[in-house]
This record gives C-alpha cells, sequence and structure tokens, in this order.
C-alpha cells in the first residue's frame, strides 16, 4: 500500500521507465497505460518529460524505448560499490542465520584471496579463516568457482601447470579438474570435500556484477565432523546461493551470462 507521503506522478514515472526498460520493442501510450494502470493523457505527460530529459526516445509512430542517460547515472553507483561493501550485509545475514563460516573471495592474479571472513561460532571446533588468506584455484569450492568462471587463458594455465596435492581428495588430473569445472559452470555452485585440507569441506556460489561477470564467491566452510559433503550442499547450498544472489544484485546483476 502506498504511503500518505508518495508522490504518484514520480511513482508513475518510475513505472513507466521500469515496464519500457523491461520490453524487447518499442512501446506505444495505450500499452503504458494499461500496464502502469493509469490514463493515457497522464502516460503522454509523463513521456513528454521523461523525452525531453534525454531519458526515454520516441520513435516512428509514438512509440517510445529507452534512452542511454539513465544507465550514464545508475552506472556510476555501481561502478563505485566494490564487492566487500556490497557483500557486508548478505554474508552477515548468512552468517547469523547458519552459524557457520561464511566467506568471500575474488580472483587475484592465478590466487583467490579472501576479502571477507567470518568465523563458525554454531560449534565449540571452528573453522576461522581470515581475510587476506591466499590460496590455488584448484582445490576448494571458491578457488574453483572463480576458475570456473575466469578467462579461458587462466582455466589453460591452470590446467597445464602442476596442480600438487593440497589435501586428500584434490583433483590433480587436469581432464577430470576440466570436468569438474564445466560441473560446476552447469550447476550454478561448486563443492570441497576435503580437497584443500583434511576435515574440512565447502560449497560456493557465485558472485556478478552490472555485466553479468563473475567477480567474487561466497562460501561456507565447515568440519567434517558436523557435515558430509551432501548434507552441506542440501543444508547450507540454497542459503550460500541466496546471499550471492543478493550480493550480485547489489553490484547490479540481472542474472546475465557474462562469462569469457
Amino acid at each position: 500500500m502506498a504511503r500518505k507521503y508518495d508522490a504518484p506522478a514520480l511513482r508513475k514515472g518510475i513505472e513507466v521507465i521500469e515496464t519500457i526498460a523491461a520490453s524487447a520493442k518499442p512501446v506505444g501510450i495505450t500499452e503504458l497505460a494499461e500496464a502502469v494502470k493509469s490514463n493515457p493523457h497522464m502516460i503522454t505527460r509523463i513521456l513528454h518529460t521523461l523525452v525531453n530529459m534525454g531519458w526515454v526516445i520516441e520513435e516512428d509512430g509514438r512509440k517510445y524505448s529507452l534512452g542511454l542517460r539513465g544507465f550514464h547515472h545508475t552506472s556510476k553507483p555501481v561502478g563505485r560499490l566494490d564487492l566487500r561493501k556490497a557483500g557486508w550485509g548478505p554474508l552477515h545475514k548468512l552468517w547469523q542465520e547458519t552459524g557457520e563460516c561464511v566467506h568471500i573471495s575474488r580472483l587475484d592474479g592465478d590466487e583467490y584471496i579472501l576479502i571477507e571472513a567470518l568465523e563458525t561460532t554454531a560449534h565449540l571446533a571452528r573453522v576461522t579463516p581470515a581475510p587476506g588468506l591466499r590460496g590455488v584455484l584448484y582445490s576448494n569450492a571458491p578457488g574453483k568457482m572463480l576458475l570456473a568462471h575466469a578467462p579461458r587463458s587462466l582455466q589453460k594455465r591452470v590446467l597445464k601447470g602442476r596442480l600438487t596435492k593440497q589435501g586428500p581428495k584434490t583433483i590433480t588430473d587436469p581432464a577430470l579438474l576440466a570436468r569438474e569445472l564445466e560441473k560446476i559452470r552447469r550447476q550454478g555452485f561448486s563443492m570441497d570435500n576435503e580437497e584443500d585440507v583434511e576435515g574440512v569441506v565447502c560449497v560456493a556460489a557465485p558472485v556478478r556484477d552490472h555485466t553479468g561477470t563473475v567477480v567474487g564467491a561466497v562460501c561456507t566452510t565447515a568440519l567434517r565432523m558436523y557435515y558430509t559433503v551432501g548434507s552441506l550442499s542440501r543444508e547450507m547450498g540454497p542459503k550460500v546461493i541466496r546471499c550471492a544472489e543478493e550480493i550480485s544484485k547489489i553490484l547490479g546483476s540481472m542474472n546475465g551470462d557474462g562469462d569469457a
């Protein structure tokens, strides 16, 4: 329900912009009036203002499409918003909901780096990775997630490099690792089943920016004494994915696919 201090004309103007933006083709006045539940006279006045200010373009036959002025303005705060700042709220929400260790990572050269981490509170035995921690890309959930969506040149470099054992179940066969990366891209999350550290399991999901490019990974890390890789996937996977999606929305993602 609209609050009494809402500005009806402004609200309708925003609805008009959103309707035009969502349409794959130019939209007419009658169609807009029906979509935003308003009369054609008001829609005409709103469009006149939006056209004059460059937010909307009038085409032949009194059809309207979105101009680039809106993108010019709205892209500025998105470009200034970094991953750590965008992830602060959703990550803390995930941490409070689960009590498990949660963290955000991003690529840094041929490694991943943790930029924010919150330690376990749900158990006496804790996992406590610290911000600034670095690691290889092929033996853990966040690293594999980032590698799966990294430029092809980086993927080839890692696959052709030396895949040394990090944990008891590290994938050291390039062909198997390539299939694992393809599986991650297909299913939308990654798992670490004691591949990096014995007794530790993880699940990670991708964070995308406003271009649809994967720029980070949200991960929950837990001890094998409390979770199997299967139970972690079932119980924590959907929550981690939801957290990553919330951060992606803050960064302006529309769930597009911007992979290299």
